[in-house]
């Protein structure tokens, strides 16, 4: 799936010849390591329908190491708070 992905999305963008050359039996085997020994900071998303991968995403720190500071701190998420619930109240007629 990551190579397909690669290959519909960078088509037009990347040598056709280096997008053809893709080992997915390559892919397959990177993939396999880093779910079965994630990498610390790394997260990876994995989308399923019907118990069949149909997407994913990864997201970690950068790997750059030549960026200015942040101007800064960063933000943090925080999770989202439930809003109270409302109680209807008995209205007398």
């Amino acid at each position: 799936m990551h190579n397909q992905a690669w290959r519909e999305t960078y088509a037009g963008l990347m040598p056709a010849d280096f997008l053809a050359g893709l080992d997915d039996a390559r892919s397959v085997a990177r993939w396999r390591e880093r779910l079965e020994h994630p990498a610390p900071h790394v997260a990876v998303h994995v989308a399923l329908a019907d118990g069949a991968v149909i997407g994913f995403a990864t997201a970690g720190r950068t790997r750059d190491t030549d960026l200015p500071e942040p101007a800064h701190e960063p933000v943090r998420h925080q999770p989202a708070r439930r809003p109270p619930r409302h109680r209807r109240r008995a209205r007398a007629c």
